[in-house]
């Protein structure tokens, strides 16, 4: 599933990083996640694109100065975790019989290989830069509405406007932000 706030953005520019963290926070009806049960990572269907979400109670500090390094970490371990699915044992592939000993070696190496080369590209993106793309979502009302309609429409509106947290209070660096909004009429 990609956002739609990604399509509008790709439809725009038509430009796409080297890898890519759709990043989404699922608050739940707990004070705290224990950390082991916080991260959820998936893979999309596009090469380099990944799901992370973050499940967290009402006293958890999700955005942090070193968010960053928390995505990374939880990309890195479930590159790892991954390479481990494909081949459950990547440091001793048992040879099957009709492998000999020499290909069963040469099958562990080039995965070991394809895993270390994941790991390096993940590096190499995160070094290179972090940048963070947020979706909002503005609403218009359609011409043509009703009155009454058209009033409760604007309450809703202006509620939804200024009772939303707002970016800065996510205390992520200016230099790293982008913003991209679509409007929608309702």
């Amino acid at each position: 599933m990609v956002p739609t706030v990604f399509t509008q953005f790709l439809q725009k520019f038509q430009a796409r990083p080297e890898v890519m963290v759709f990043f989404h926070m699922r608050p739940l009806s707990v004070p705290s996640v224990p950390i082991v049960e916080r991260y959820i990572v998936s893979r999309t269907i596009m090469d380099n694109v990944f799901r992370l979400t973050i499940r967290h109670g009402y006293v958890d500090d999700i955005v942090t100065s070193d968010l960053a390094l928390i995505i990374y970490e939880q990309l890195r371990n479930y590159t790892i975790r991954d390479g481990h699915r494909s081949s459950p044992n990547l440091t001793s592939v048992l040879p099957s019989p009709s492998t000999t000993p020499s290909s069963s070696d040469e099958i562990e190496r080039e995965e070991v290989t394809a895993v270390a080369s994941k790991l390096e590209y993940l590096q190499k993106a995160y070094k290179d830069q972090v940048v963070y793309i947020v979706g909002k979502e503005q609403m218009r009302i359609k011409k043509g509405t009703g009155l009454l309609k058209r009033v409760v429409l604007e309450v809703f509106l202006w509620i939804r406007e200024n009772t939303r947290s707002k970016i800065a209070s996510m205390n992520i660096p200016v230099d790293q932000l982008v913003e991209v909004g679509f409007i929608k009429e309702v």
